[in-house]
């Protein structure tokens, strides 16, 4: 009798810590209004409308590592075009997955920030993704969304 308070105790201890670590609180995302500012100019090249960011560089398709996370820029408009630093506002998120290979069960995951700046018309499309093997990205986190962009953008939460 005298075990069984101690023993409910670590119980209630073991589950309240487990689910606790699984939130991550610490963790921060990216939601309408924020702003994202571009901070170094890039040139998007010929016949592109779209720049690649991972590991905070600009890669073609072909130095795509698909297991790590990377950006894509979709501007709309074809280049070469040089894009100066503007702030731009997200209007919407929206999370994605979808099966890449029904072979090896890889699913690609992606959330794409919709964007709008004083600067272009059109809307600007930020997409950030992953390939995995499981159900295990839901959106991608500050800190995932700077590795890959590097000090080209800077985030601003309100």
């Amino acid at each position: 009798m005298k075990l069984r308070l101690p023993l409910l105790l670590l119980c209630l201890h073991l589950l309240t810590s487990c689910s606790g670590s699984l939130n991550k609180p610490d963790e921060q995302y990216l939601s309408p209004g924020n702003i994202i500012k571009l901070e170094r100019s890039f040139t998007v090249p010929a016949l592109y409308s779209h720049v690649i960011f991972q590991d905070g560089k600009i890669i073609n398709e072909n130095n795509l590592a698909p297991y790590r996370t990377s950006c894509i820029l979709d501007l709309h408009d074809l280049g070469p075009t040089t894009y100066q630093a503007e702030a731009f506002t997200i209007d919407k998120v929206e999370y994605n997955e979808e099966m890449y290979s029904d072979a090896g069960a890889v699913v690609r995951y992606f959330t794409e920030f919709y964007l709008t700046s004083d600067t272009h018309k059109k809307r600007t499309i930020l997409t950030c993704q992953i390939l995995g093997d499981t159900m295990q990205y839901q959106s991608f986190h500050l800190t995932e969304i700077e590795q890959a962009t590097g000090q080209y953008f800077r985030y601003f939460k309100f």
